[in-house]
């Protein structure tokens, strides 16, 4: 109660922590406001202890009757924030100002303390989201949310909900934190790079980090998704990893077996059962990928693009429209992921529409260009494409002589789609980019 609610516990609570006492809690240690809290050993020692960011939850005027959309906005932005699995969250009810927590600088982990308050203003009807560092006493931000500005609640919800996850996860990108949790943040910026030389640095964390607690699943779905990408992405450059596609789905796997809870691990492993040819369980990891992250529209997008590749393109549609909805800025990789879903629903037109909005930096988006140009009629213009990439094939890949041994197998692994006509169509693309990428040759 002193740490999470600054209230001072009564006297029947007393007894029970005294019972607790008898019973041999008493390696248990509390703390006034701002003291440090004190790991006992037993917990100390354990490597499957993983701490997280701290969150607590204020509401304050939030009871009364009338404020549905209040409220429902409150639990829309507790269950984004829980749904990352990426907090400690701590919630409780106020029903007035008078009792809100006075303001106390809490010495916490390096991992952060904040505080998130909720209140209602009844001549605005609007709602105040304020979000605080306890640590600092910093007001990180405070937002004023007029539901009449958003399309729904949901939309309102996630943008804070993006917001805190940002700002929580930011801080600990900072090499200097060495927790398994930070050095997961460190992982995961470097995973959005899309580059050789990241995929390197964040496999070398990886391997620490499996090192120090074997039990933290998310770094199994990081080390799936390094090998998919290096084989897919950069087929020609040196590995910083020597395992393969036969060791990919275990990996994967493993994660899902540590915490099937994890939205990234059923992303991650629905991506390794689309590699391996099994659509119908890997539609079942993306569902639930999905349903368990609903408030992140990065997840959104890549369970999208899996529902499209493994055969849902009515479910792929609606998901990308949602995801949509809910980005504040929409990165341009994402544009990707929308042509694939276009190629999915034989929409070949849209899709060169889309990868044109897109980075256009990867061997897997030049494939959908390149495929959508030509399944659209357009095939000299997707030679003229390949012929605008030829001065930076090299670069662009990294290319180290000798080790990738078999374009024929990258062909058909590039290509995800698993209705037989789409993936059909796509392959007269992959076949072009293939001979363009290990041979150099893009004539007709």
């Amino acid at each position: 109660m002193r740490i999470h609610l600054d209230a001072e516990p009564d006297e029947e609570t007393r007894a029970l922590l005294k019972e607790d006492d008898e019973d041999s809690w008493h390696t248990r240690e509390f703390k006034r406001p701002g003291e440090v809290r004190p790991l006992t050993t037993a917990l100390s020692n354990s490597d499957n202890i993983v701490r997280l960011p701290e969150i607590s939850v204020v509401s304050a005027s939030l009871s009364k009757s009338g404020l549905n959309d209040a409220i429902y906005l409150r639990e829309e932005i507790v269950s984004g924030l829980s749904s990352f699995r990426s907090f400690d969250l701590y919630q409780t009810e106020y029903f007035g100002e008078e009792n809100a927590p006075s303001a106390t600088l809490v010495e916490g982990h390096e991992l952060g303390s904040y505080l998130m308050r909720f209140r209602y203003d009844d001549r605005s009807g609007k709602v105040v989201v304020q979000f605080e560092d306890r640590g600092s006493g910093q007001i990180v931000f405070n937002e004023i949310v007029d539901l009449s500005f958003w399309n729904g609640i949901s939309p309102a919800a996630s943008h804070i909900v993006s917001r805190v996850h940002s700002h929580a996860t930011e801080r600990l990108r900072n090499p200097a934190n060495t927790s398994i949790f930070a050095r997961w943040c460190q992982v995961e910026a470097l995973l959005w790079d899309f580059t050789p030389h990241s995929d390197e640095k964040a496999m070398h964390l990886l391997n620490d980090m499996q090192r120090t607690n074997k039990q933290f699943s998310r770094t199994y779905a990081g080390k799936a998704s390094i090998i998919m990408k290096q084989a897919l992405h950069f087929p020609l450059h040196d590995r910083a990893t020597t395992e393969n596609f036969g060791e990919l789905l275990n990996t994967a796997e493993q994660a899902i077996v540590l915490d099937p809870w994890q939205a990234v691990n059923q992303r991650v492993y629905g991506w390794a059962l689309i590699l391996s040819n099994m659509p119908e369980e890997a539609r079942r990891a993306f569902y639930n990928a999905g349903r368990l992250s609903s408030a992140d529209p990065a997840n959104l997008m890549s369970v999208a693009e899996g529902l499209a590749f493994s055969g849902d393109v009515d479910e792929a549609r609606l998901t990308a429209e949602k995801a949509f909805d809910l980005f504040a800025f929409v990165p341009r990789v994402f544009y990707e992921y929308l042509a694939n879903i276009y190629f999915a629903a034989e929409d070949y037109e849209g899709a060169v529409q889309q990868i044109e909005r897109g980075t256009g930096v990867s061997v897997k988006g030049l494939t959908t260009r390149v495929a959508a140009l030509v399944c659209s009629g357009r095939r000299e213009e997707a030679i003229k494409t390949l012929e605008r990439y030829s001065e930076h094939r090299l670069s662009l890949l990294r290319n180290s002589p000798g080790e990738f041994q078999d374009p024929e197998d990258w062909r058909r692994r590039v290509n995800f789609f698993q209705n037989e006509r789409v993936r059909a169509n796509y392959d007269k693309g992959a076949e072009l980019v293939q001979r363009f990428i290990f041979k150099g040759e893009y004539s007709v």
